[in-house]
């Protein structure tokens, strides 16, 4: 039987403590917005990490975060996803994004 302590060598939870002790406690607060999304004024209530990588998503598409998140709205209604849970998928898009964003900047590293 696999305890945490075996999956997660001690390096490996040390470095991830730090990085915990280390964050902005503001991050993982919660704050709503009211945004209009394709015509419908809506609230999202989100954690401020996911508000500052959706503004970063936004700026790097030259939108603002209100049609970012119109276009994502629109993609989790899809035919092929019928989303449930806007909140949910918002938060998984930045983890997406961001994951792209690391892969993109390894790939960079590695060919220099």
């Amino acid at each position: 039987m696999n305890t945490s302590a075996q999956q997660y060598p001690e390096k490996t939870t040390s470095t991830l403590t730090s990085l915990f002790e280390q964050a902005d406690n503001s991050l993982w607060d919660s704050t709503t917005r009211s945004i209009r999304i394709s015509g419908t004024v809506t609230s999202v209530r989100l954690e401020n990490f996911f508000w500052r990588v959706l503004g970063e998503m936004a700026s790097e598409a030259s939108l603002q975060i209100p049609q970012l998140l119109t276009a994502l709205s629109k993609q989790s209604n899809s035919p092929e996803n019928k989303l449930t849970n806007f909140t949910s998928f918002v938060r998984v898009s930045c983890g997406c994004y961001l994951e792209t964003k690391i892969s993109r900047q390894t790939a960079v590293e590695d060919s220099h």
